[in-house]
C-alpha cells in the first residue's frame, strides 16, 4: 500500500444569523471567509491509518480536534483563525501513546482538555494540560482506564468530575448494553456513583414484541441539578435514560428512569443529545428507512419532557423526520446526524453529514438544519465537501465545527482516505 498522510480540511460556515453583528455574519451555511483561506484550512499529518472523530471549541475560540493516528490518540488545536496553535504540543499537534483512538472531547473551565476513547482493555479517559502535555495529577500519568466500557461521549460536571458513556458489551442474555462511568478529578473511579464508579444497563423499559433488545449509546449531558441524561437507541427505537447524581435510575423520569419511542416504520440511531434551558431534552439521530429494495437515511429530531414523556409540541408526536434532497433514485439520500444544538430562543440546530448517494463519495455535503420550537424547518443549507463528516461542535458565536475524512487526495491504487475537519455554523 502506498504511504499517505492524514489531512485535516477545515472550512467555516455560519449556523445562524446573529442580529447584533450583521456586518460579520451571513446566512445559515455560508462559508466564513475570515477563517483560513476562503473558509477552509488543510493540515497534513503523517501516517496511513488515521481518523478525525470529534471536535470541541474552547472558551477562547480555539478549536480542538481529536481522533487517532496509527495506534495513538491524536489531538490537534487551531487558533480562531484556523492556524495550527504553536503553543500546543508540537506545532499544534499531540499524539498520546497507549491511549488508542479518541472518540470524544470536552474542555474544562480551567482550559484542561479531557478525551475518551478505546484502548486494549476497553476504554480510556485522558486529561491534557492546556499546553498539550499530560496532566499527571490525573491518574498519575494523565491516562485512566475504564475496563469494559468503550466511551463514545463524555461531559464534565460543574465539580470537575468526568462522566462518560459507551458500549459495555453483552449481558447474560447476549444483549448489547451501555455503560456509564464517573471519574473523580484525580482520575480514580468515583465510588459514590453506582457503588463502584460504573453503571451497566439496558435502555429498554420493558419487552417490545419480537424486537431484538439491544442498547446503544449515543449522547450524554449533565442537567443543572446534576442529573445525568444518556441518549441512545433500544432495538429500532430512539431512547433516553436519566440517572441521579448517585448513579441510580431516576424514577421521576418515565416512571423507571427510561423512555423510548418508535419514530415511524424504520429504525433509529441516536447520535447526539442536548438539554434546553427548560430541561426538555433534544435527541438528534439518523432514521433508517427500507422500502423493498430502496433504502435511505434521514435526519430525526426528538424532544422529551423533563418528566420523561414524548413532547407532543414538537411535530405533534414528539419528533420530526427530515429528508434532504437525494441524488440517487434507488438509495435516496444518505444523511447522518452529527450533533444537535439547543438554541436560546427554543429553536434547535442539527449538523448533518449528507453523503448524497449510495457510494457516499458523490456530492457529499455538510448540511445544517434549523428547526423552530414546534419542529418546522426554519431554514436548511448544505455546502459540498469532498469527504465524509463524523463530528460537530458549536461555537459561542453560532458557527459550527465539523470533522471527518477527506476524499480529495485519495489515490486510486491505495484507497487510503485522508482526513479533514470542517468549520461551519
Amino acid at each position: 500500500m502506498k504511504a499517505s498522510h492524514m489531512r485535516f480540511f477545515l472550512a467555516s460556515m455560519f449556523g445562524m444569523l446573529v442580529h447584533s453583528l450583521p456586518s460579520l455574519h451571513g446566512a445559515l451555511g455560508d462559508l466564513d471567509a475570515t477563517f483560513g483561506s476562503s473558509g477552509k484550512v488543510i493540515t497534513n499529518i503523517g501516517g496511513e491509518s488515521a481518523r478525525a472523530s470529534a471536535v470541541a471549541v474552547q472558551a477562547d475560540g480555539k478549536i480542538v480536534l481529536v481522533g487517532s493516528a496509527e495506534n495513538d490518540g491524536l489531538v490537534v488545536r487551531y487558533t480562531k483563525a484556523g492556524a495550527l496553535d504553536a503553543g500546543f504540543g508540537t506545532s499544534g499537534k499531540v499524539k498520546v501513546s497507549g491511549a488508542g483512538g479518541f472518540n470524544c472531547v470536552a474542555v474544562q473551565s480551567d482550559g484542561k482538555i479531557v478525551l475518551a476513547g478505546v484502548d486494549g482493555s476497553g476504554g480510556s479517559v485522558v486529561k491534557l494540560m492546556s499546553d498539550g502535555s499530560l496532566d499527571t495529577t490525573f491518574s498519575g500519568n494523565g491516562i485512566a482506564t475504564v475496563t469494559g466500557i468503550v466511551p463514545v461521549a463524555l461531559a464534565v460536571q460543574s465539580d470537575g468530575k468526568i462522566v462518560c458513556v459507551g458500549s459495555a458489551g453483552l449481558d447474560a442474555e447476549l444483549r448489547w448494553q451501555i455503560g456509564v462511568a464517573r471519574f473523580q478529578t484525580n482520575g480514580a473511579l468515583d465510588t459514590t456513583f453506582a457503588g463502584n464508579g460504573k453503571r451497566i444497563m439496558n435502555l429498554d423499559d420493558g419487552p417490545i414484541g419480537n424486537e431484538t433488545p439491544e442498547s446503544y449509546a449515543g449522547g450524554l449531558a449533565i442537567q443543572s441539578d446534576g442529573k445525568i441524561v444518556v441518549g441512545g437507541s433500544f432495538s429500532s427505537r430512539a431512547a433516553v435514560a436519566r440517572l441521579t447524581s448517585a448513579g441510580s435510575l431516576d424514577t421521576s423520569f418515565g416512571g423507571n428512569g427510561k423512555m423510548n419511542l418508535q419514530l415511524g416504520p424504520g429504525s433509529s440511531r441516536t447520535r447526539s443529545l442536548a438539554i434546553q434551558n427548560d430541561d426538555r431534552i433534544l435527541l438528534g439521530g439518523t432514521q433508517f428507512n427500507v422500502q423493498g429494495i430502496n433504502w435511505d437515511q434521514d435526519v430525526f429530531l426528538m424532544r422529551v419532557t423533563s418528566s420523561g414523556a414524548a413532547d407532543s409540541t414538537l411535530g405533534g408526536s414528539g419528533y420530526v423526520v427530515t429528508a434532504l434532497p437525494a441524488s440517487d433514485p434507488l438509495w435516496g439520500g444518505l444523511e447522518e446526524t452529527l450533533a444537535v444544538f439547543a438554541l436560546p430562543d427554543g429553536s434547535s440546530l442539527v449538523a448533518v453529514n449528507h453523503m448524497g448517494d449510495s457510494s457516499g463519495a458523490t456530492n457529499p455535503k455538510a448540511a445544517l438544519i434549523r428547526y423552530s420550537a414546534s419542529g418546522s424547518v426554519i431554514s436548511q443549507r448544505s455546502t459540498t465537501v469532498d469527504g465524509y463528516l463524523s463530528g460537530a461542535a458549536r461555537q459561542n458565536d453560532g458557527k459550527v465545527v465539523m470533522v471527518g475524512q477527506d476524499y480529495s487526495d485519495e489515490n486510486s491504487s491505495s484507497k487510503v482516505l485522508r482526513r479533514f475537519a470542517m468549520l461551519g455554523g
